[in-house]
This record gives structure tokens, sequence and C-alpha cells, in this order.
């Protein structure tokens, strides 16, 4: 796994654990993907897992229509490095590739009525680019407006979701990608030539 090479990043990482955590003793356990790293056994045990509950959960999907998912991008409206990998992915928007744009609630908890308000609209692709089109980097503020009165099951689901990202390593955006039989991550913002490399692999490959 790739967490940036520099001890800065690794720091904002833990940070973010920590803050998503409340701070508590718990906070210490590092996240499993720490302890476990995707080549292994285990990390492959945790990333399927993770992969499988949000492909369950309400997302925006982008692509064709027949085909399978490839990737699944954990993103925060409210993230301004969320931003950022949506600004990324815009050259492939109309490619061969099912993304499905997977929103938790991370930064403040009133995202996740922002989070509630993409998934629930009528076209929630549309309601995804309007958040990221007037997204206000200095305020990190998304440019959608929240839902207010939410599902119960769907608020559970953002926040659960919000928790297994945390649990598997804490940093957004995610980017799962689904490699044959193997589960593939790259958290935060991947350069344009690690994306573009990415990209090109996956569309070389024949679904499982």
């Amino acid at each position: 796994m790739v967490l940036g090479g520099t001890k800065h990043k690794v720091g904002s990482v833990l940070l973010l654990f920590l803050l998503a955590s409340g701070g508590s003793a718990d906070a210490a356990r590092l996240p499993e993907l720490f302890r476990h790293t995707p080549h292994t056994a285990q990390g492959q045990k945790y990333l399927h897992r993770a992969w499988n509950v949000f492909r369950r959960s309400p997302a925006v999907r982008q692509g064709p229509r027949a085909a399978p998912v490839a990737i699944q991008i954990l993103f925060d409206p409210d993230c301004p490095f969320c931003h950022a990998l949506w600004l990324k992915m815009q050259r492939y928007r109309h490619g061969p590739l099912v993304i499905r744009w997977v929103p938790i609630a991370l930064v403040r908890a009133s995202t996740v009525g922002k989070a509630a308000a993409i998934v629930t609209a009528r076209d929630p692709l549309k309601a995804l680019t309007i958040d990221e089109q007037y997204f206000h980097v200095a305020r990190k503020a998304g440019g959608i407006l929240p839902l207010y009165h939410i599902p119960p099951a769907l608020r559970h689901t953002i926040r659960h979701n919000t928790r297994l990202l945390t649990r598997l390593d804490s940093l957004v955006p995610t980017l799962l990608y689904r490699d044959h039989h193997r589960i593939g991550i790259v958290p935060g913002v991947p350069t344009t030539k690690r994306l573009a490399r990415l990209m090109r692999t996956l569309s070389t490959l024949t679904p499982p």
C-alpha cells in the first residue's frame, strides 16, 4: 500500500483516524491495513469485506449500464481532497469502466445531509456534479444543499460506512478497485500518472 512516502502524510492519516474516533483511548489501535497490508491474506479479507459492504450501499453510479463495477470511490461531499480526485476523474467519465461514488461523512457531522442528498436525488450523478462544480475549497464545503429529513436507515448506512473506512485506512478519498479476484486500494489522491496507469490497466481486464 502506498501512503505517499512521507511522514507528514502518514501522520495525516493517523490524525484523521484519531479525529474520527473522538480521540478516545481506543483510537490508539491502528487501522486494519496498517497492521495487515493489502497484499497479505488478512489484508485481502478486510478489503473484500469492505468492497461488498460498500457495493450494497447507496452510491452514484457512473459508466456503462451493463458493465461490472470496477472502482468504488469513498468520498466526503465536503472534502477538498475528494474534490481534487473528482476533478482528475472527469477525463474518464465517458470511459468503459463503471465507477461507484460512495459517500461518507467524515469532515463534519452535518456532511451526512449532503451525502444523503446526493444518493437520494432523482439524478444522483447530476447531484454529485453540482456538489463538486460549486465546491468552495477555502470553506471545505460542497455545493449541494443538505437533506434535512434523512431516512434513519440511510443515516445509519452512511455513518456505518464512515466507521468502516476509518477502521480500514482512515484516509479520504479512498479508491478501491477490482483486479480479477483481488481488491486493490489507493488511499488519498493519486498522481495523474498513477491514476492514468491504473485506469489503463483496469480497462484491459476481463471481468471475473
